[in-house]
């Protein structure tokens, strides 16, 4: 509103250019402005910002600015005071010296008690949630200097905090987002060489929500889903003129960063799957870890260690490393530890997907993983003790499969099922997914324990090949059990030992051809 206010240079009485064309050989001179002092006490400033919906007002009151020295003349510095006073206890105040030829400023800055809430406009342009309350503190240094070439050059460094921030899901009517602390330590952000550093990162006291819906794929799905504003034909016209310089902008350097540590402490996150009939609910609590060397510019290792707890007695922890993270050649390693997980928690899927619930059990596993752009390696050792389904329930979407004869055949005579699954793939391939070799290998495993019971036996009972055990041969006409048909009994009587669940049923077969001529053959 205040540039609507100043004429433009189209505006300006041509009688003046006249003028000026007249007097040619008289030296023009520079307009030289003096200020020594300039004040203004208890004063308000009212801001109104159309952009976002709905617009962002806020009302600065009081301000105070002091000004000493105020001049253009060459290198010539005034000192600057200004002091914002916002909504609440919030403030604003920037201390230092500014030059006007040339340009060049340095400025301490402090922002302190600054109510997130007040900027709820800017958030609601891009999710549909309401900040409840939060406080951001912010104190450091600001430098600006014009360049010869006519750029500005800024240098900001400081140090910044969230604290308290509470976000509300307007449909759920319900915190979806909180946190206790988010610290910014040794903030570096360089104009010139367009480089953002942070030096340390703190995640204190978050708790967030994953929540699966029926109507959406989720609450971040749904709380993101904003609609595009469509642009006017004017605003359409505008970004055709500017089209040449966003094409140069888009080849000049782009920015780096680096965050040094990142770390994580009393974290929690909640999952929960509102698609399934009971709830599927899981609390992941005590988020703690570290986060070293996340660098755009000189790529180097990154390296993360993660422990956390689930529905309070579960252990997890997370190991890994990403070499070269920002290049296309990257390679990775990950482990994934899991103790004392109770099954119960994921009734509600076996219930849908199994037409079983989950009485008791615990879960143990382990995987690990390599990846690089050419070859995704990995192996998963998981171990279930104590497994027991519940009873059978309705299911339209259960798989057709027998679950109860699967278990009998893996469990063993601890109450442990046990299994080994090593997985493979190449990322380089047309819709490669991680998620889809591993879900394959799992698939594959099961299907073989059912559909081929006797060679999983022989895998039980330590042969090194595989043995048919469905079967064992008497020499036509005779009764005798000859020292291979023996091995195969007392492997059977192993493995039955092994898996004191399975039931063995026994059915004789003669052929009648064979062994009539060996009868025949005997009593003659």
């Amino acid at each position: 509103n205040l540039a609507a206010l100043a004429p433009s240079s189209d505006e300006s009485d041509p009688s003046d250019l006249q003028q000026e064309e007249s007097l040619p050989h008289e030296k023009k001179k520079d307009l030289a402005l003096f200020i020594d002092v300039f004040k203004i006490d208890q004063g308000t400033v009212y801001v109104r910002e159309e952009s976002p919906k709905p617009p962002f007002v806020h009302t600065f009151d009081p301000i105070t600015v002091e000004l000493r020295k105020l001049a253009t003349y060459l290198d010539e510095l005034s000192d600057v005071d200004v002091l914002l006073s916002m909504e609440g206890e919030g403030q604003i105040h920037l201390k230092g010296q500014v030059g006007l030829q040339p340009l060049h400023a340095a400025f301490d800055i402090k922002a302190s008690d600054i109510e997130l809430a007040s900027f709820q406009s800017y958030v609601s342009d891009i999710i549909a949630s309401d900040i409840e309350r939060g406080i951001a503190h912010v104190a450091g240094q600001i430098n600006v200097k014009a360049q010869e070439d006519g750029l500005i050059d800024m240098h900001f460094s400081a140090q910044s905090s969230l604290v308290d921030l509470v976000m509300i899901d307007r449909h759920r009517q319900e915190e979806f987002f909180s946190l206790k602390k988010l610290a910014l330590d040794a903030i570096d952000v360089s104009l010139g060489t367009q480089h953002l550093a942070i030096q340390r990162v703190l995640l204190d006291g978050m708790d967030f929500s994953f929540i699966l819906e029926p109507e959406t794929q989720s609450n971040i799905n749904r709380l993101l889903s904003k609609q595009a504003p469509q642009p006017t034909p004017e605003q359409t016209l505008k970004d055709l003129a500017n089209d040449t310089t966003q094409q140069t902008n888009l080849k000049q350097k782009a920015w780096s960063f680096s965050i040094n540590d990142i770390t994580l402490n009393n974290n929690h996150f909640l999952v929960k799957d509102d698609t399934l009939k009971p709830t599927f609910e899981s609390r992941f609590s005590d988020i703690t870890g570290e986060i070293h060397d996340v660098d755009s510019a000189h790529n180097k290792t990154i390296k993360a260690e993660i422990a956390l707890t689930v529905n309070d007695q579960g252990e997890i922890d997370v190991k890994g490393v990403v070499d070269k993270p920002f290049k296309a050649d990257r390679e990775g390693k990950l482990s994934v530890k899991l103790n004392n997980f109770s099954m119960i928690a994921l009734s509600p899927y076996l219930e849908k997907y199994l037409a079983y619930g989950v009485d008791k059990g615990k879960l143990q596993f382990a995987f690990d993983y390599e990846t690089s752009p050419q070859k995704f390696v990995g192996h998963h050792d998981i171990l279930l003790d104590q497994f027991t389904l519940g009873s059978k329930v309705e299911s339209p979407d259960a798989l057709d499969v027998p679950i109860k004869l699967g278990l009998s055949l893996l469990e063993d005579m601890n109450g442990q099922i046990k299994l080994s699954l090593p997985v493979e793939g190449d990322p380089s391939s047309p819709g490669f997914k991680v998620s889809h070799v591993i879900g394959i290998a799992f698939k594959n495993t099961l299907m073989k324990v059912i559909t081929s019971p006797f060679s999983l036996l022989s895998g039980v009972t330590g042969l090194e090949q595989e043995e048919d055990l469905s079967m064992i041969l008497f020499e036509p006409g005779k009764a005798d059990i000859s020292e291979q048909e023996h091995k195969k009994i007392l492997n059977i009587a192993e493995a039955i030992k092994q898996r004191p669940k399975l039931l063995l049923n026994l059915q004789g077969v003669a052929d009648k051809y064979l062994d009539m001529q060996a009868i025949k053959a005997i009593s003659d």
